[in-house]
């Protein structure tokens, strides 16, 4: 069924490209009849997702915020939004790298970019560098990030709770901002504006799956890469998803990203455990806008192109980065109640996050390459290997329960278009497009 459908959409991504709409339109019926009979849940919601990209694309009509809208609420819990597997998989995979990359520093800087509310790493960082060093610790964390609500409280409320965590581990000195990015240019002007404030600062820089942004911008890439290399960080790690959807040709890119999707909404609804029932809305939300940017958008500011890590590797390669070896120790506290489905496996060095045979997200690790290197250490990190089944949830996990947004809608742009009518409705309902395109939280 599901190969079936999806040439049922690679026809109908066709005929719209060659402009047949008469095809398109009978194509989209006959994609209904058969995507209402699948069995699947998961199965029909990808299908009339990808629809709905594909209708989008052919009357240019896009999400009014490009990146989904978080939930309003005061709770730094509300990180939450992002799907569960990969919240865990960026902070889990770097954290040991990054205590190694700064052992015995006592000031640190970590430079964050990141689309996740509440980022656990910051705090759990502290906690372990003041282990390492004890007292006379400096820390200060840049958080660059897109703006998720209009209610800031979620971020006043990690200011209180990373400040009251310094006092308790009587840092000498700890500082926290945070810089708004939405576009790609945004990441490049913020990026340029970074300086050391010090020669005895350790810097960490960490991507997470925020890199991308600017694959499509001619020069950003180079001009962030070089900047941070100027800074001469101890470590940068970049997490990102672990895909090839950067095709120009829009056939390549549904056929390549088609299986990736399904494989992540297959596991929204069967992996999702009761107590995160609420957030698996935010999270579909979440890739159903990922799909229209992949498959719809082409503007370069809001498109989203996925790259593999062999492309990502060649591309810091040439900029005059060089791999740093990961640690990555047994894996525990995984939030999933069956957990089996998902693995960690070596990739050229770096953790790999798979589920069944799907690959989904990807960890690597860099620093400026101040000599010349004969490649003979970029060998010996990409040899490494490492294979794990995630661990089994810790019992009583006070922070994976906590978490509830039972009321969480946000309200859109005042200064945004008017409300569209949807075409195909039979797919998308007007209150689901208008609701979607505003960044509310609608059922599905």
């Amino acid at each position: 069924m599901a190969t079936l459908l999806l040439n049922k959409l690679l026809d109908s991504a066709k005929a719209i490209e060659d402009g047949d709409l008469n095809l398109a339109e009978t194509i989209f019926k006959e994609i209904k009849c058969q995507n209402d009979a699948n069995t699947s849940t998961a199965a029909r919601k990808l299908v009339r997702f990808y629809v709905e990209a594909l209708i989008r694309r052919l009357y240019k009509l896009y999400p009014r915020n490009p990146t989904p809208l978080a939930p309003s609420t005061d709770s730094y819990y509300i990180r939450c939004w992002r799907f569960l597997p990969f919240v865990w998989f960026a902070e889990k995979s770097s954290h040991h790298s990054i205590l190694d990359a700064v052992v015995g520093k006592k000031k640190v800087h970590v430079i964050n970019f990141s689309n996740m509310e509440f980022n656990m790493l910051i705090r759990d960082l502290m906690r372990d560098l003041v282990k390492q060093v004890g007292s006379g610790m400096s820390f200060q964390v840049t958080n660059i990030r897109p703006k998720l609500s209009n209610n800031e409280e979620y971020l006043q409320e990690m200011d209180r709770v990373l400040a009251a965590e310094a006092k308790t581990l009587r840092l000498t000195d700890f500082k926290l901002d945070h810089v708004f990015a939405n576009t790609a240019a945004g990441i490049v002007e913020s990026t340029l504006n970074l300086k050391r404030t010090s020669e005895d600062e350790a810097i960490v820089v960490k991507w997470e799956f925020e890199l991308h942004k600017l694959i499509l911008v001619p020069g950003a890439l180079e001009k962030v890469l070089s900047k941070l290399k100027e800074l001469r960080p101890e470590i940068m790690v970049i997490v990102e998803q672990e895909a090839n959807h950067n095709s120009p040709d829009i056939l390549d890119r549904l056929a390549q990203s088609f299986p990736y999707y399904s494989s992540v909404f297959d596991s929204v609804e069967k992996d999702t455990p009761e107590h995160d029932l609420e957030n698996k809305i935010s999270w579909e939300m979440d890739f159903r806008r990922q799909i229209t940017n992949v498959v719809a958008r082409e503007d370069i500011q809001h498109a989203e192109r996925h790259e593999t890590q062999a492309w990502w590797r060649d591309q810091l390669r040439g900029l005059g980065f060089h791999p740093v070896r990961q640690w990555f120790n047994h894996v525990r506290g995984f939030l999933f109640s069956d957990s089996t489905q998902y693995t960690i496996e070596g990739k050229n060095g770096c953790p790999l996050l798979r589920r069944y045979t799907v690959p989904l997200a990807i960890t690597s690790a860099w620093k400026p390459e101040l000599a010349q290197s004969d490649g003979a250490r970029d060998q010996e990190v990409e040899e490494q290997d490492f294979s794990f089944v995630l661990a089994a949830p810790c019992p009583d996990n006070e922070e994976s329960t906590k978490y509830n947004h039972r009321e969480a809608i946000v309200e859109g742009n005042s200064d945004q278009r008017p409300d569209i009518d949807c075409p195909y409705s039979t797919f998308v309902t007007e209150k689901e497009w208008n609701c979607y395109g505003e960044g509310k939280r609608c059922g599905s």
